[in-house]
């Protein structure tokens, strides 16, 4: 399992991506919306969401984030399976 901290500045907007990997997100602080196929999922501190494999999703902050993230991303490298798309 891979873990990750990003902080996310206010009016930040990622733009789409994808990749075989199971992703699980924790809003630590702040709040915004992630787009995952098309369908907003507004989140802020404590919420939890899951964008699962090969869907494409873009983050949008409204205030200040702080989102911790784990996948199995490291997994699937290691089996030479890991692909993602911009």
């Amino acid at each position: 399992m891979g873990a990750h901290l990003a902080p996310l500045p206010q009016n930040f907007k990622g733009e789409d991506y994808r990749s075989t990997d199971g992703t699980i997100f924790v809003c630590v602080e702040g709040e915004g919306a992630t787009a995952i196929d098309g369908v907003a999922f507004e989140w802020r501190q404590n919420d939890v969401f899951v964008v699962p494999p090969w869907k494409r999703y873009a983050h949008r902050i409204t205030k200040e984030s702080v989102l911790f993230s784990i996948s199995d991303r490291p997994a699937q490298e290691a089996l030479g399976i890991w692909q993602e798309e911009t």
